[in-house]
């Protein structure tokens, strides 16, 4: 009953997984493993004896086993060995590999893309909207740009760029002004938009403040 309570409230929709960590927790430490994964936690099996409400830390491994991704963690609840971990404030680049960890994952067992919500047709406005693009470019280069929306939507946008984005990446979007709002994004598609510029379709993973279309 509250594995399905806590599952009714999960806000990200998790994907099956096959990831080695090692877990940190009270003085406890030892290597587990995270058969699903999403945006906001996962579902971990380790030797550890761990409660609800503990926290620890988790350090994802690669596949030569080191280590790519550090988050910290609170055990919602527990079963024996399996344990429902919510991530707590994940960084921007923790959130962006955790992102592409899912995608691939998903992408060389299903051979789709990945869609994080369901496909549907929903009504966009069209807004120019002025928001702060920031990520790494197809050429794995950081940047931050000052940019504009060409419309947006309850769970998207266009928006803007002189940046060379690659579809599937993870960038974070800022509104400013009369709308705040900050997100985590998937790039859906770009093409060329006049002579240096890209419109890239992006797609909401995780958003936080009021965004304008609800």
């Amino acid at each position: 009953m509250g594995d399905a309570k806590a599952d009714s409230r999960r806000s990200f929709r998790r994907f099956s997984v096959d990831v080695d960590v090692g877990v940190e927790c009270g003085g406890q430490r030892g290597r587990g493993k995270i058969s699903s994964l999403s945006l906001g936690g996962c579902y971990l099996t380790c030797p550890l004896k761990l409660r609800r409400g503990d926290l620890l830390d988790l350090a994802f491994f690669g596949t030569d086993m080191e280590v790519m991704i550090h988050v910290s963690g609170e055990v919602r609840h527990s079963t024996g060995e399996g344990h429902g971990i919510k991530f707590r404030d994940p960084s921007f680049e923790a959130r962006e590999e955790i992102a592409n960890l899912i995608y691939h994952a998903h992408l060389n067992e299903s051979k789709q893309p990945l869609s994080f919500h369901p496909q549907r047709k929903e009504p966009r406005v069209a807004l120019r909207l002025p928001v702060t693009l920031r990520g790494r470019d197809i050429f794995d280069k950081s940047f931050e740009e000052q940019t504009h929306t060409e419309n947006v939507s309850r769970r998207g946008a266009c928006v803007v760029t002189r940046w060379h984005l690659e579809v599937g990446s993870v960038v974070e979007v800022e509104a400013y002004g009369q709308f705040k709002a900050q997100a985590a994004v998937r790039v859906r598609w770009a093409t060329r938009h006049r002579k240096e510029h890209f419109v890239v379709g992006v797609q909401f993973l995780e958003v936080e403040g009021d965004w304008i279309v609800r």
